[in-house]
């Protein structure tokens, strides 16, 4: 009995980290809903490739310590109209010290790099010129930490395919469009 339960125990382990590696290990909490749009022609087309979901792990330097892959990231590009950019920067847990969340938040792009700053501090974002990994820094006045990003066009994807036209459906049925809760 003690050896079936200890084989089953290790399968669900083993089921555990066979899921976590087919999403890349992140999972941060995202807001019900999300709005992906394609820049408009006063965009660059380097920039306008930003649009989507990165995914990443920070490891942080604060107090004279080093925490390696403590604190999943996920940055929703949502928008960049000229050089404005609007994201979702949302976190996942991290033991009792911090719970996850997320926010939006506005910021800037210039050349290869989207700059994104609230009262929390910046955060910088450094694209690479393969299009599909980025360098980010976040900064505060208490510590500083660094991951690579990694974009999911599989969930970009998905969430652009939520959005349908619904312009050529008659007016009172576009009025139900919608969360409806």
């Amino acid at each position: 009995m003690e050896k079936t339960v200890k084989i089953g125990f290790l399968i669900i382990l083993l089921a555990l980290a066979l899921t976590a590696c087919a999403t890349g290990g992140v999972n941060t909490p995202l807001p019900q809903i999300i709005n992906i749009e394609q820049p408009g022609s006063d965009t660059p087309k380097e920039a306008a490739d930003y649009i989507g979901i990165w995914e990443g792990i920070w490891s942080s330097e604060s107090g004279g310590y080093y925490y390696e892959n403590v604190l999943p990231v996920t940055i929703v590009i949502e928008k960049i109209k000229s050089s404005r950019v609007t994201a979702i920067y949302s976190w996942g847990s991290w033991g009792t010290y911090i719970k996850e969340g997320y926010k939006r938040m506005t910021g800037e792009i210039k050349n290869k790099t989207i700059t994104l700053k609230d009262s929390f501090g910046a955060i910088t974002i450094e694209i690479a010129s393969n299009l599909k990994t980025a360098s980010a820094v976040m900064r505060s006045k208490n510590f500083t930490a660094n991951t690579t990003l990694h974009k999911n066009d599989t969930k970009t994807q998905q969430l652009k395919e939520l959005k349908r036209d619904i312009s050529h459906l008659p007016e009172k049925i576009r009025n139900f469009n919608g969360a409806w809760q």
